[in-house]
């Protein structure tokens, strides 16, 4: 079967690609803040029934602690996050919002929970769920979410027609590029600001060192290539991951690492997508 989402673009025939201050790579970190129901069994959990009071306090460690802790780290070193926050974090923890909002992050919409994934639902349903995380984040923030990050990544070969009728401008779900892309879509435009190839979660079988290690090579990968073709490093992390007291010192050492380039620039995904529409595509309207 022939991928028609998006067209195949090598990277060595594509036109420069630029960034603002002739930044060589353009880092946003992606802070996602999941809901889990204690009511649904939670996906790759230990147990297929609720209530998994094994998997499920360790998620929501990242709420009472790990969010905070984050926080602090980003606060200190003056960056601005893009939140991947379902929308059932601001009826059920609105304190995780109102703060995020008060330090500028950007609210990227990530489904209304981290229980139930886009790609087992029917038309119908997803664009119920669509609406209304978009809804409940608007009517927390003060402005509708431009981009989007489905929970567990998981979508159907419907989900960004859905998306892009919905006003979305930029999804974050497929790691096969290190530049953003337009996304093939029925009605508007929408582009894909590649996902990470190097999430925390994987910090979860690796050694502290082992981690950083492997975050700096792919750090350094990308920063030497983008003296030619500037590239992007989303920073996934998730506040139940890097947000245990034995990781949060390697986020530290990764960020003071980055931030000792200097042809860096830290953004947020809105950011990002607004350059490229604009700057590299020379649509001045549709990110509007």
């Amino acid at each position: 079967m022939e991928n028609t989402r998006w067209d195949y673009s090598p990277i060595v025939t594509r036109k420069p690609f630029t960034l603002p201050n002739k930044a060589r790579i353009a880092v946003w970190p992606v802070l996602c803040v999941e809901y889990f129901d204690i009511g649904l069994p939670i996906p790759g959990g230990r147990s297929p029934t609720a209530p998994d009071m094994f998997s499920y306090p360790s998620y929501d460690y990242g709420n009472r602690i790990g969010f905070w802790r984050i926080k602090d780290l980003l606060d200190k070193y003056k960056i601005k996050a893009t939140m991947a926050i379902n929308s059932e974090i601001c009826t059920h923890y609105p304190l995780i919002a109102q703060e995020a909002l008060k330090d500028g992050w950007e609210f990227m919409a990530h489904s209304h929970t981290n229980s139930r994934f886009l790609g087992n639902l029917k038309v119908e349903e997803q664009k119920e769920i669509i609406h209304s995380s978009l809804a409940t984040l608007e009517k927390i923030a003060g402005y509708r979410p431009k981009g989007w990050r489905s929970s567990g990544m998981n979508t159907s070969f419907e989900t960004p027609d859905l998306l892009a009728e919905a006003g979305i401008k930029y999804i974050s779900d497929w790691a096969n590029d290190d530049q953003p892309y337009l996304v093939n879509v029925k009605s508007g435009k929408m582009i894909s600001l590649p996902s990470d190839n190097v999430p925390d979660l994987r910090f979860a079988d690796k050694s502290p060192s082992h981690y950083v290690e492997e975050v700096k090579a792919h750090f350094d990968t990308l920063y030497r290539e983008g003296a030619g073709q500037a590239r992007t490093f989303p920073f996934c992390l998730h506040t139940f991951e890097i947000g245990k007291p034995s990781k949060i010192v390697v986020l530290e050492q990764l960020l003071d690492y980055m931030m000792r380039h200097k042809q860096v620039w830290f953004t947020t995904g809105g950011e990002l997508a607004k350059w490229y529409f604009e700057e590299y595509l020379g649509d001045k309207e549709a990110f509007k």
